[in-house]
Formats: C-alpha cells, structure tokens, sequence
C-alpha cells in the first residue's frame, strides 16, 4: 500500500514544478538580466541590478512619489526607499520637493537616468535579437504579443487604485 504521502502528490510533481507558467517566466527573467547586465556593464552601468532596473521601470518619466513606487512594486516604503537611495547614488535619480505636498519628495530621473535608459534599450535590443536567434522572430513577437495581452488583461482585472 502506498504511503499517504505519496498518494497525495500528483506523479507529475517535477514536471510541474520545472514547467509552469510562474517558473518559466522567472527562468527568462533571469536569463534576460544575465545577458543585460553586462551589456550595461559595459556601457559604464556596472552598479545596476535587477531590483534597480525594476524600480526605473517603474518610475513615470514626470517622477513619482516612494510610496507609489513601493506599491507599484509590492514592497515595503523602506525596501524602496533603500533601492531609491542607491539609484540616487549612482546619480540616476534625484529627490524633489512635490509641489502638492511640501513634506512629500518626488523621485524622478536625472539627466544621467535617461542617458542609462538609452543604454538599457539598446542593451534590451540585443536580447532580442539574441531571442530571436533561438526561437526566431515571428515566435519571439507572437510571445511578446500574447504576453501584452495578458498584462492588459490582469491590469484590468484589478481593483481600482491597486497597482
């Protein structure tokens, strides 16, 4: 007779675990950011890593508050305001006074930001073309497109005010 443990797990169990939605996105993630990485590297961004990268996508070009940012990102105000701190360190974001709430700063792009965010897309350029390469073009944009779709979706699916 089996074990109740093993009568409880499905036989696929390894399948699953290696070929999910949630783990093939983040096996992809981490590939992107292997490659893009030292492309920004090379272009004299050598500080950057992926929780930065994440928090500049996030950032609208006209600035945002942390708090925003925080909930945009599903972290704490703190861990995000670490992660602004070293972007401003690096001279990629400055704090300004917002001009709706004196105690409130706004975090918003500095010049060298958006030179860094040129680079970031032609470093994101080639791995497209690196993608492309391995799958060809017209799967690459058929996945781009599906994923697009499903972002709206979800997006939209959302409760109001909850980013």
């Amino acid at each position: 007779m089996a074990s109740r443990s093993s009568r409880n797990r499905p036989p696929d169990l390894d399948q699953f675990r290696k070929h999910n939605l949630g783990w093939l996105l983040i096996q992809i993630s981490d590939d992107f950011f292997r490659f893009v990485g030292p492309q920004l590297a090379a272009r004299g961004h050598a500080r950057m890593r992926k929780q930065h990268a994440t928090v500049l996508t996030l950032l609208p070009l006209d600035g945002a508050r942390i708090t925003d940012l925080a909930r945009a990102a599903g972290i704490t105000k703190q861990a995000m305001a670490l992660t602004v701190g070293d972007l401003e360190k690096f001279g990629y974001v400055e704090r300004l006074p917002d001009p709706s709430d004196g105690r409130a700063k706004i975090v918003r792009l500095s010049q060298s930001g958006l030179g860094m965010l040129r680079d970031a897309q032609d470093a994101v350029e080639g791995a497209w073309k690196r993608y492309a390469g391995m799958v060809g073009e017209r799967q690459l944009r058929s996945l781009r497109k599906g994923l697009d779709e499903l972002l709206e979706q979800i997006e939209a699916a959302r409760p109001r005010g909850e980013t």
